[in-house]
C-alpha cells in the first residue's frame, strides 16, 4: 500500500510539472485534474473497456461451467461472478474492480480441453483468489500501469505512417515503468503463492496442475503489447513474456 501512495505522488509529480512546462498559468492544476478525471473513469469503467478489448462474450447459458462456477463461489463467500468467454486471450483472467462484480474471462478453447475435475479445480483457484483480495490489488495496478503506458497504443499507428523514429522513443521512454510494472507485479512469485496457499486446504494438486499446465498451451493470434500488459497483469496463471521480448527486439532492430 505505501508503495502505491508513493508511486500516486511520484505520478501526480510528473504530470504536474509537464502541465506547468507547457502551460505556465495554472498548467499543473488542469493536468492534475485531467488525471484525476482518467483514473476516476479506468476505476469506473476500465473493466467494461477491457472486456470490450477482449471482446469477450457474457456466458449465460446454464452450461456445465457456469454450474459448478455457482457451486464453487458459494463456497468461498462470494455473491456473484460473472463468466466471460473471449478467444483474444490464452489463458484465464480476472477482473475484481470495486465498483461491480468479480469476472471470469476464459478461453473457450481451453474450457473444451479441461475435464470435470480440472475444471472444479481452476475454478476453485480463481475463487479462491478473488476472495483473497489479490484479484482486486492486481485490478488496481492494472488501472494504474494502463494509464502509464496507454501512450504505446500509438506505436503501431506511428509505425504504419513510417514515424518508428517517434514510436522507438516513446519505448524507450515507457520502458522503465513496463519493468517497474513486472517488478511490482512478479507474476510467478504470485502465481506460486497462491497455488500454495490453495493447496494447503484443498487436496486438487494433480487436477490443479493439469488444467494450468492445459491452459497455458494454448496460443492466440498475436496482439498488441500494451494489450499483452494489460491481461497478463490479471492473469491468474503466469505466462512467459514472449510478446514482451519480441516487442523490444523489434525497438533494438528499429535502431
Amino acid at each position: 500500500m505505501l508503495f502505491l501512495f508513493g508511486f500516486l505522488l511520484f505520478f501526480y509529480g510528473v504530470t504536474s510539472a509537464l502541465g506547468f512546462i507547457i502551460l505556465p498559468n495554472f498548467g499543473e492544476i488542469y493536468a492534475s485534474a485531467v488525471l484525476s478525471v482518467w483514473i476516476l473513469i479506468e476505476f469506473l469503467f476500465g473493466d467494461r473497456i477491457l472486456l470490450g478489448f477482449m471482446r469477450a462474450k457474457l456466458i449465460v447459458e446454464q452450461n456445465r461451467i457456469a454450474y459448478m462456477l455457482s457451486n464453487i463461489r458459494l463456497k468461498f463467500s462470494i455473491p456473484r461472478v460473472n463468466l466471460y468467454s473471449s478467444r483474444r486471450v490464452r489463458g484465464w483472467h480476472i477482473i475484481d474492480n470495486a465498483f461491480s462484480s468479480p469476472v471470469i474471462v476464459v478461453n473457450p478453447d481451453t474450457v473444451r480441453k479441461l475435464s470435470d475435475r480440472e475444471l472444479e479445480a481452476v475454478l476453485s483457484l480463481a475463487c479462491f483468489v478473488i476472495s483473497r483480495g489479490v484479484a482486486r490489488k492486481n485490478s488496481i495496478y492494472l488501472v494504474l500501469f494502463s494509464i502509464i503506458l496507454s501512450p504505446l497504443a500509438l506505436c503501431s499507428i506511428l509505425e504504419r505512417y513510417k514515424l518508428d523514429g517517434i514510436s522507438v522513443i516513446i519505448k524507450y521512454l515507457l520502458m522503465p515503468f513496463a519493468i517497474l510494472k513486472s517488478y511490482v507485479l512478479n507474476g510467478k512469485a504470485i502465481e506460486q503463492s497462491a497455488i500454495e496457499k490453495f493447496l494447503e486446504k484443498f487436496d486438487l494438486k494433480h487436477e490443479l496442475e493439469a488444467g494450468l499446465f492445459k491452459i497455458n498451451t494454448n496460443t492466440v493470434a498475436k496482439r498488441s503489447y500494451l494489450f499483452h500488459i494489460c491481461t497478463e497483469t490479471i492473469s491468474l496463471t503466469h505466462q512467459e513474456g514472449k510478446e514482451k521480448l519480441s516487442y523490444y527486439l523489434k525497438v533494438k532492430h528499429g535502431l
